[in-house]
């Protein structure tokens, strides 16, 4: 089995994981030596039996502000009104890192700017600025606020990652 490297381009916030260290302000732990430890919101059960992890439990809680609240995935055209409702958000997660390490709260893009190991893609600059604006940047803000989180993070930024796995 091969592994995969893969460069991406996006605009979002980097909101971190269990193994480096959430980065957003509602997390658990007092000190320096606990920050980053686990995230603090009333929506989110680290103990789900189903075995939802964050990302999972934090993208249904954003799908229901699209108006799909489905969980029978096994209903006749699920996956078509899950995957129109995710459209409309303009917003989805993406995990970048080792084996998907941070997670990431990012604008949907039409285009997709990845590249692959070994690989050269040219990247329009007039793509980047349909993303990067002031929509882009309000989805982003009706997301963190869905989800009633405040990244560490300034602003939403341009993120260049590297995903490896």
């Amino acid at each position: 089995m091969g592994r995969t490297i893969k460069a991406s381009l996006a605009y979002g916030y980097t909101l971190g994981g269990d193994d480096g260290g959430w980065e957003f302000h509602e997390v658990y732990g007092d000190d320096e030596y606990e920050q980053g430890y686990g995230p603090k919101l009333d929506w989110y059960d680290s103990d789900d039996e189903g075995g939802e992890g964050f990302q999972e439990q934090a993208m249904t809680r954003l799908l229901a502000t699209a108006g799909f609240t489905e969980t029978d995935w096994r209903a006749d055209g699920y996956y078509e009104r899950r995957w129109e409702a995710e459209k409309r958000l303009g917003v989805q997660f993406e995990r970048t890192g080792y084996e998907g390490g941070d997670l990431l709260l990012i604008v949907r893009q039409e285009e997709e700017f990845d590249a692959y190991c070994g690989d050269v893609e040219e990247i329009d600059p007039g793509a980047l600025t349909a993303v990067g604006n002031a929509d882009a940047d309000a989805l982003l803000a009706a997301a963190l606020q869905a989800l009633g989180i405040t990244p560490n993070q300034e602003k939403a930024a341009w993120l260049l990652t590297v995903y490896y796995g």
